[in-house]
């Protein structure tokens, strides 16, 4: 028997300083920033064995698991609630056993062990046209984790109804291939172009790990997506990926949900095992409304500036967050307040988290400050 069934944008800032060729330069980082007015998220956090279902459906509504307990009776309830020794807390544990499981004995060539908001869910849990919603929450898959070359999705957004709601919008899929990979995966409405895998990140650097995962859609025709997924241990980003056009929006849909869990393909058996995927602090905000961080953000590493000719210089920073916009102040006064130092530069970590910037240096000036910020809502 399942033991679950036995229960009734702080600022960041760091001061770098440097003498070169008599001009001063001060580097400056001030973190990311979030919003302080937390009014209305639905979070979901685990409390300890027992009565997990319910406390599930106490924050999304109706009877929100699709699981296989039809199937494996014996085993009980495939989702349930353990003490976490890294996290320090209770986790949802997300059973799966490649026989007999199946997609809620209505599926035999698949698995599904998901959570879900769909139509009996809040209103505010919903996606509906025109609405940006923000999804963060965190997930380990175990050490020995096996993909398949076919499809297993941890994460998904999909349409909640319509004629054009059987495949999903978007999702995260761990892949068998060399190398094991995580793909972020789109598909388009029925009958228009764009889909395909999106952005892909090694498997490795995510078996055994807790991720933060933080997930922003504007749902609509036009709309814009932006994934960022974090190793907790350390805050680095381990995937990104930002699309600020992209159809997130599916015919006669009336609203867009979420969808967590493991929802995986039998079509080739031999490479799955029995999987425990945990999942932890869930949480749905919609508008101005915002899901806090509590892991922390790496502070962006500085170079040394280096001076490349009588006339400008050039200056480096990496660890940044990808996609994190950058701007580059300056000042010939270190008292001034922020607000009167001047842009000179603005630009974006790239990829890998590298920011390069090439700075003028006006004639007769001794002393030159410059501030490099950088803004970003995790």
């Amino acid at each position: 028997m399942n033991p679950d069934q036995r229960k009734s944008h702080s600022p960041r800032h760091a001061r770098f300083a440097c003498r070169f060729q008599a001009v001063r330069w001060l580097l400056m980082f001030c973190g990311f920033m979030a919003a302080s007015a937390l009014p209305a998220q639905v979070t979901l956090k685990a409390d300890g064995p027992g009565n997990t279902y319910e406390l599930i459906d106490s924050a999304l509504g109706g009877g929100a698991e699709e699981v296989p307990d039809c199937s494996d009776t014996a085993f009980g309830r495939h989702i349930s609630e353990a003490f976490d020794d890294v996290l320090g807390k209770y986790v949802f544990i997300f059973q799966m056993h490649v026989a007999p499981d199946n997609d809620r004995c209505i599926n035999f060539d698949r698995q599904r062990n998901e959570i879900k908001t769909y139509g009996p869910s809040p209103a505010y849990v919903k996606g509906f046209y025109g609405d940006f919603c923000s999804y963060r929450w965190k997930f380990k898959l175990d050490a020995a984790f096996q993909p398949s070359p076919s499809f297993t999705h941890i994460h998904q957004i999909k349409a909640g109804d319509g004629t054009d709601a059987d495949l999903p919008l978007m999702t995260i899929s761990p892949r068998s291939a060399t190398p094991e990979r995580v793909e972020i995966i789109y598909t388009a409405p029925a009958g228009l172009s764009g889909s395909g895998t999106k952005a892909t990140a090694p498997l490795a650097n995510f078996k055994g790990q807790w991720i933060e995962a933080f997930e922003q859609v504007l749902y609509a025709t036009n709309g814009t997506y932006q994934l960022t997924l974090r190793r907790v241990s350390d805050g680095v980003v381990l995937l990104s990926y930002t699309n600020n056009n992209i159809n997130m929006w599916r015919g006669d849909a009336t609203f867009n949900r979420p969808k967590w869990g493991i929802y995986r393909s039998l079509n080739n058996p031999s490479y799955l095992r029995d999987e425990q995927v945990r999942f932890a602090d869930f949480c749905i905000a919609k508008g101005n409304d915002f899901c806090p961080s509590d892991i922390s953000t790496p502070v962006p590493r500085i170079s040394t500036p280096v001076i490349v000719s009588a006339g400008a210089i050039v200056f480096s920073a990496g660890n940044g967050v990808p996609g994190a916009t950058c701007y580059v102040l300056t000042s010939t006064n270190l008292t001034l307040p922020l607000t009167n130092w001047t842009i000179v530069a603005t630009n974006v970590f790239d990829g890998n988290g590298n920011f390069t910037a090439t700075n003028s240096l006006p004639a007769n000036v001794s002393s030159q400050y410059f501030l490099l910020q950088t803004i970003k809502s995790f």
